[in-house]
């Protein structure tokens, strides 16, 4: 079937078949399709996925065009589930995909045109590079006025596209249309997909500007929270090593790469989080390298970070910056050569994090460094490894012997961990839902129906309290009480109580 949707050439290899991959180049087959399982996997560049996934990926297809398409080869008539407007769903990610297409279009021209324009000096950021890092990361000097909003027309773009990913902005008097350049000014960093098609732009301010940095807005290409600035350029030695490096900003990734540390990648302007952390996984990164800034900003993201990263599954370890230094000053000290040494300063993360809360003095930050670990510990899965890092951690130079109540505690956040199992209706509830057809559960009542599907009828619930009577009247005391369990009390005169009439 892949030969049959696409222009890949495969041969057979035992139960699979192998061709070169059509994501990057190479000279040795390296793309794997097994069709047991429906599946394709390139060992070189890491992508892999369904034949659906393959279709979006190779021809720029929506999900719902690529499977329609599988179908079409395959002579199976398509069959959408009733109950959901399946042709609106079509319809929206077809513009979707129309949407992105015209935005990398944009971004594409506006980088063409700063490139033309800029004004190139000997050093990038106050920084000096090689030509090599500088064509690599294909940085652009600052390009002053607004030559992006006086071009527009001429050069066939949308304003309200440029507009909606935060290349132009409005300014009174400033242009034709009132538009300037957001960009105008300041470095640039362009940010690459994986594959290496441009998403987003980066602008750093030139001197004391407010903010200092600048990102292109959200938008179909571009998620900050999924996207690592330089991982299209690292995937080569992340493949090759299984290992990256993470900083915190544009310039310490190209001074690191350009003094050797090739598997590094920053956060685009915001924290780590699950999204980057997915991204890493689908390439098959196995240890994570936390590398922040030496000051107590960077600790703490580190703290946070260890959390994260040993959650999703990775061997966690961190290089500490000396005091007051970032990654891109610890490289231009140390050198290459030198900075392939003070690796070798990498630290295990369970065990700094653990160790941060640690004094041997203080009780209570002993009791916290081993609740840190406890956690730590619980987030792993694999009975053996934790077991290693039990006996690490209860070594005399760490938290010492306190195995024992280092277990009670992992146990503890084990069970916090365990999904909830939805409670069956009890026997009580069944008994009232068949007698009356209704039941009450959570504070709401319920319309019962046998066979499990029951429907919520009210957000509350009345519990009758008292029977109050006198010669000429009597009434009721009851409670309305919320499903979120907030409850007021009332009088109802009797008769009313009883027959509900007006």
């Amino acid at each position: 079937m892949v030969q049959e949707l696409t222009d890949i050439q495969l041969e057979r290899s035992g139960s699979t078949y192998k061709a070169c991959c059509p994501f990057h180049n190479e000279k040795t087959a390296s793309f794997f399709v097994t069709p047991s399982k429906n599946i394709y996997k390139c060992f070189g560049c890491q992508e892999g996925g369904d034949a659906a996934d393959l279709l979006m990926k190779l021809k720029g297809l929506t999900f719902y065009e690529a499977l329609e398409e599988i179908a079409k080869v395959g002579r199976i008539a398509v069959k959408y589930a009733e109950g959901k407007d399946y042709e609106k769903i079509k319809e929206a990610a077809r513009k979707k995909k129309e949407l992105a297409e015209s935005q990398r279009i944009v971004l594409e021209k506006a980088l063409e045109l700063y490139q033309k324009k800029q004004r190139k000096t000997k050093t990038f950021a106050g920084r000096t590079y090689d030509k090599e890092t500088l064509e690599a990361f294909k940085v652009i000097w600052p390009v002053p006025g607004n030559p992006l909003a006086e071009n527009l027309k001429k050069i066939s773009l949308k304003e309200d596209t440029a507009r909606s990913i935060g290349l132009v902005c409005s300014v009174p008097n400033v242009s034709e249309g009132g538009s300037a350049d957001t960009f105008s000014g300041r470095f640039l960093f362009p940010i690459f997909d994986p594959s290496g098609k441009p998403v987003a732009l980066a602008g750093r301010a030139k001197g004391d500007e407010k903010p200092k940095y600048l990102n292109t807005k959200s938008t179909e290409l571009f998620d900050k929270s999924q996207t690592l600035y330089g991982f299209n350029i690292a995937r080569k030695e992340i493949n090759a090593t299984d290992t990256v490096y993470i900083v915190e900003g544009y310039t310490d990734v190209m001074t690191c790469w350009q003094y050797g540390l090739k598997n590094v990648v920053a956060t685009c302007g915001t924290s780590l989080t699950e999204g980057h952390l997915n991204l890493l996984h689908r390439y098959g990164v196995k240890t994570v390298v936390l590398f922040r800034d030496g000051d107590k900003a960077g600790i703490n993201a580190m703290k946070n970070d260890v959390s994260l990263v040993v959650a999703k599954g990775f061997t966690c370890k961190v290089l500490l910056c000396h005091e007051g230094k970032d990654p891109d000053e610890m490289a231009r000290e140390l050198g290459e050569k030198g900075l392939r040494g003070f690796r070798q300063a990498e630290q295990d993360g369970i065990i700094w994090r653990t160790m941060l809360e640690y004094d041997k003095n203080d009780p209570a930050k002993q009791t916290a460094a081993m609740m840190v670990a406890a956690e730590l510990l619980s987030f792993i899965k694999n009975e053996g490894q934790r077991d290693i890092y039990k006996k690490m951690i209860c070594r005399s130079e760490y938290l010492g012997n306190i195995s024992k109540l280092l277990d009670r505690e992992i146990q503890r956040f084990d069970q916090k961990a365990k999904p909830k199992k939805k409670k069956d209706i009890d026997t009580e509830e069944n008994v009232q839902g068949m007698q009356y057809g209704i039941f009450v559960k959570d504070n709401a009542y319920y319309r019962w129906s046998s066979d499990g599907q029951h429907t919520a009828i009210t957000n509350f619930i009345i519990i009758p309290a008292y029977l109050v009577k006198d010669r000429e009247s009597s009434c009721r005391i009851i409670t309305i009480k919320n499903i979120y369990g907030h409850a007021t009390t009332i009088s109802v005169p009797t008769d009313v109580f009883g027959t509900m009439q007006r």
